[in-house]
């Protein structure tokens, strides 16, 4: 997943155990399930709004160009009726 092995994932999860006690080791458990769960709701949060971003960006871009367009247009059609 993220370089870790499951043999080093078992030994944390080992120390752990011994450190927090099997009485706590449950609600530790509880809050780490929290925390991950908040932690992928931002992260896909972030994602949605870098794509919406993207996507606002390429809209505007889009507009901009059709705007320089008619710009193009008009003075073209103020340039031949001058004429």
């Amino acid at each position: 997943m993220f370089g870790i092995s499951f043999a080093e994932i078992l030994i944390v999860v080992v120390i752990a155990f011994l450190v927090v006690g099997p009485k706590k080791m449950g609600d530790v458990l509880f809050q780490a399930g929290k925390f991950w769960q908040k932690f992928q709701n931002e992260w896909g949060d972030l994602n949605i709004s870098n794509q919406l971003n993207k996507i606002t960006k390429i809209d505007l871009d889009e507009k901009d160009e059709k705007d320089e367009k008619l710009l193009k247009d008009k003075k073209l059609l103020k340039d031949e009726n001058s004429e």
